[in-house]
């Protein structure tokens, strides 16, 4: 499941920027009217602090608000939904894609799909009001807005942008310079692929390496005393991974087993687990 922002109540719900900069603009003129309005007594006065103070709660509300991020793989399928049960006694369901473009919508006498990019791909469930959507594009990644009409005619909504990744590809190192230096063996290794939003991360045979040496490129010394050296190359975004090994013994001849390879692989898979159960 899902949390996506919290929830907001308006009785005609409208963009949040548009309404921010429109209790702004009723906020920076209160001083003037305060004066005007104040001078004509205490009902009036004590009207307009009402009113102020209901502004500033909507103010705080809005600016209050966040959006999660979900993350889906591009081809596959999402669920988009809340974590938290819906109000009871529910008028309608809308699913939005931005503001101006519905996608489906449920009230009480039909559930009804949009003719757009999206039909034929969505499923909506009109008892939890899940979202399902199969064969994500990248042109499916923005922002999502679920709206609902509670039995007070009054409308609460919740937002969540959407973003989708190609799976990485499976990284090639490339030994880009080696050189004996007296006993050592220095290398710079590297597993660079055409893609700006993956991470890399450098595992050695005792595990990653420090932040500083996470990049598309790794200089490090291989040490004479070292009977054989595996430097693994993983690639990832937040939907894929995958990695290479090459292996190293003094002073700078490559091996490459598959066994040793197998051992590099399940390091990589091992490691973070373990720190993740140490750190929980």
């Amino acid at each position: 499941m899902v949390s996506l922002s919290g929830p907001r109540d308006s009785p005609a719900s409208a963009p949040k920027v548009l309404e921010l900069q429109a209790l702004n603009c009723l906020l920076h003129s209160w001083k003037v009217l305060e004066r005007s309005m104040c001078s004509r007594g205490w009902f009036w006065c004590l009207a307009l602090e009402l009113l102020l103070l209901h502004l500033l709660v909507l103010a705080t509300s809005i600016q209050g608000d966040s959006v999660e991020v979900i993350n889906a793989v591009s081809g596959g399928n999402v669920t988009l939904s809340i974590s938290e049960s819906l109000p009871e006694n529910l008028q309608g369901i809308t699913w939005f894609y931005t503001y101006n473009l519905k996608i489906a919508d449920w009230d009480v006498r039909r559930l009804r799909y949009y003719e757009n990019r999206f039909k034929g791909r969505v499923r909506l469930d009109a008892q939890s009001g899940v979202l399902y959507m199969s064969n994500v594009q990248k042109e499916d990644a923005n922002i999502y807005i679920f709206r609902v009409l509670k039995e007070t005619m009054f409308e609460q909504e919740w937002t969540v942008r959407l973003q989708v990744f190609d799976p990485v590809p499976k990284p090639d190192i490339k030994i880009e310079k080696t050189a004996k230096v007296e006993d050592d063996c220095y290398l710079k290794l590297s597993c660079v692929i055409p893609d700006e939003s993956v991470n890399y991360t450098w595992y050695g045979d005792k595990g990653p390496f420090p932040k500083e040496f996470q990049s598309g490129v790794l200089e490090t010394t291989l040490k004479s005393q070292d009977y054989s050296r595996c430097y693994t190359c993983q690639v990832s975004n937040p939907v894929s991974s995958e990695n290479d090994t090459v292996c190293f013994s003094p002073p700078c001849t490559l091996v490459r087993s598959f066994a040793v390879e197998w051992i590099a692989s399940w390091l990589v898979i091992t490691v973070p687990t373990i720190l993740g159960l140490l750190f929980t």
